[in-house]
Order: C-alpha cells, then sequence, then structure tokens
C-alpha cells in the first residue's frame, strides 16, 4: 500500500511539474497554462450630489490552457474564467486556428456560436443558437476577430 501512494505521488508532482516548458532550441513543449487577472473598477455617482459616492473593485480572472509542439499552438485550446467555466474552445492545427470553434454563454451551460474554421480561411461561418436549442442564424466573423473578442489565446 506505501508503494502504490509512493507512486501516485510521483505521478501527480509529474504531471504538475511539465507544464510550460521550453526545449533546448527555446521552443514551446507540452501543456502550456496561462493565467491573467485584469482589475475592473467601476465609480457610481450619486444624482443628488454628481459626485463620486462608491467605488467597487473586481478581478477578472482568465486562464488559457492547451498544447505546444516544437512551438506551435496544437489541438483544443480551452479559455476558461474565473469559475473554471470554459467560455470557449478552438481547435489549431501548426499554430493556425482550423477546425471546431465553440463560445458559450458565460453560465457555460448552452452554446453561444458554434463553426469550423477551414484551412488558410480569413473567416468563420458561425451558428448561433437559441435558448429552445434549435440554430437560428449564422453569422461571419473574421477569425482572428474571433479569436480576439471570444478567446484569450492572443495574450501568447
Amino acid at each position: 500500500m506505501k508503494c502504490f501512494f509512493t507512486f501516485f505521488f510521483l505521478l501527480i508532482s509529474t504531471f504538475s511539474f511539465t507544464q510550460n516548458i521550453t526545449d533546448s532550441r527555446g521552443l514551446k513543449q507540452g501543456l502550456w497554462i496561462v493565467e491573467s487577472i485584469d482589475t475592473l473598477v467601476s465609480v457610481q455617482v450619486s444624482l443628488l450630489t454628481m459626485k463620486e459616492d462608491t467605488m467597487v473593485e473586481y478581478k477578472n480572472y482568465n486562464r488559457l490552457e492547451g498544447q505546444y509542439v516544437d512551438g506551435l499552438k496544437m489541438g483544443v485550446w480551452i479559455s476558461r474564467n474565473s469559475y473554471n467555466n470554459i467560455l470557449s474552445t478552438v481547435t489549431y492545427e501548426d499554430d493556425k486556428p482550423y477546425g471546431e470553434v465553440i463560445v458559450y454563454y458565460l453560465n457555460r451551460k448552452s452554446i453561444r456560436y458554434k463553426g469550423s474554421i477551414k484551412e488558410n480561411s480569413q473567416t468563420v461561418e458561425l451558428d448561433t443558437k437559441a435558448i429552445a436549442g434549435k440554430y437560428w442564424s449564422t453569422i461571419t466573423m473574421n477569425v482572428d476577430e474571433l479569436i480576439e473578442k471570444w478567446t484569450m489565446i492572443n495574450t501568447l
């Protein structure tokens, strides 16, 4: 039993410390996890005095995770919010978005946009989903705009 626990600890330790690695050539390899915290400040103004009444500070935490192979993004990249809900998934091949894209509503219970990026395409057609779960419209969006607006992937 003691041997099992030692093996389990070593296994967990190996996975815990094998992220955000660069090789001898300086190229990113394996699992990368990047976290960022944005501070948002809200100032409320009193309607009676027209002076600042209350200042509230919000912390917005985001997490991005995905795989690198020889410095290139590969596979599914996942963007999460501070509640660990998935905000979006984008599939990459050779550092370029290619394949399925899903953008979720903040509650992670329903899909906001779903589409597929074709090879060397500058645009993506996204189906928008109604609350009832049926697709009700299609929009076309620039791939770079999609990545910047709905994911954190451009932070890497």
